[in-house]
């Protein structure tokens, strides 16, 4: 396997550690070319990615993907307060840790109900998180050591001011 040929390599369990990080890297770090400038790669693919680093590493991680009504608009199906919730939800069932996160791409930024479910999250003592592809060391650290906010800052304040 080339390094050109991770950007398409999916992770699996049995790969090393140091091979599995690089094809992550190479994935989400893939930059493509629309309307004539450099992009950051399609959200999907961050996200799956993400599920399998997130998996590799332990966590048992869920993504409610949205689909595209006949009317073009796309919509994710939930009951309740589901608008707004994070994009992943993980837990490790062996340690107790859990977090949630919130996936962005380019100079996208979270809805005011994405912020009140991070917020929630936070209150109740889940690590919440909005990353972006350039945010692939803080990723990392989580994935493999898990963060129990806010007793384990990551370059975040902390929520107690």
């Amino acid at each position: 396997m080339t390094n050109a040929s991770w950007g398409t390599t999916q992770i699996e369990h049995g790969m090393s550690e140091r091979v599995v990080l690089a094809i992550y890297a190479a994935r989400i770090s893939q930059r493509i070319v629309s309307k004539g400038k450099w992009t950051d790669v399609p959200e999907a693919e961050f996200t799956t990615a993400t599920i399998e680093l997130a998996q590799w590493y332990g966590w048992r991680v869920t993504h409610f993907r949205p689909l595209r009504k006949s009317n073009g608009k796309w919509e994710t199906a939930v009951q309740g307060d589901g608008k707004g919730f994070p994009d992943l939800l993980g837990l490790r069932e062996e340690t107790g840790q859990r977090f949630v996160a919130e996936l962005k791409c380019n100079s996208n930024e979270t809805s005011s109900d994405q912020d009140d479910w991070l917020k929630a999250f936070e209150v109740c003592g889940t690590p919440a998180f909005t990353w972006y592809p350039r945010d692939i060391e803080e990723i990392k650290t989580v994935l493999k050591h898990g963060a129990e906010w806010p007793d384990q800052n990551l370059g975040r304040e902390n929520s107690d001011g």
